[in-house]
């Protein structure tokens, strides 16, 4: 699941990650989570609403990276229950927050909860964007219906959501290596439906990104 918010982190848990090269692995998980307690601690005392669900929003990221499922689950379920409804077009706390808690469904292996609740942010992104790949969270959100599709055996959604997933990152400029990793999954799929052609023809839709990477991997073999 490493391909689903890495890109789109709070600078909580982006402390958290650089903690990573100061600490040593065996102490970095309960050193962390002590730290996501005394940060929602904190939070609890925060009187602006926004400020307070951003810090806590942050947390469960970090309890994420950490691999705190339970902690992370239960903090994102209270933020999320405690947010409904979603209005229409949702706010940009909504739709993160929707982002937010559909990993954490899929993480738990949820995929029937997870899918209902990627459609609707979706459904979000359309009224929020004008389409469903209009942004990166629409990007996301069908790279992650894809994968969900994907793990469960239906390829032939898994491919559509793929595409749609590399549309958005095209036409939204998102970094070259994002690209990559949704045009290898597309490639994936294809391969397993025995559209072989299709996958000569995005190759030749995408060659200028396959050939950047081409020449990175000769640069890194020299």
């Amino acid at each position: 699941m490493a391909y689903a918010t890495l890109w789109m982190l709070h600078p909580i848990a982006n402390f958290a990650t650089l903690l990573l090269d100061t600490i040593e692995q065996q102490h970095f998980a309960p050193f962390s989570a002590r730290y996501a307690e005394l940060l929602m601690h904190d939070a609890e005392t925060v009187y602006d609403d926004e400020t307070r669900t951003e810090m806590q929003l942050g947390i469960v990221d970090l309890l994420l990276i950490v691999g705190q499922l339970d902690m992370g689950s239960r903090l994102c379920r209270r933020l999320y229950e405690g947010m409904q409804p979603i209005p229409s077009p949702p706010t940009p706390m909504h739709r993160r927050l929707l982002h937010k808690m559909s990993f954490v469904l899929m993480e738990e292996e949820d995929y029937s909860a997870a899918e209902s609740l990627i459609l609707q942010q979706l459904s979000c992104n359309v009224a929020a964007a004008g389409k469903q790949k209009g942004d990166t969270y629409g990007v996301s959100a069908c790279e992650r219906l894809a994968w969900l599709y994907s793990k469960t055996g239906r390829f032939e959604e898994s491919e559509k959501f793929c595409r749609l997933a590399v549309e958005g990152a095209l036409e939204g400029f998102q970094s070259e290596s994002n690209v990559l990793i949704i045009l290898s999954a597309v490639e994936h799929h294809l391969s397993i439906l025995g559209k072989e052609e299709d996958v000569v023809q995005l190759r030749t839709e995408c060659q200028h990104i396959w050939a950047e990477l081409d020449e990175w991997n000769l640069d890194c073999s020299l």
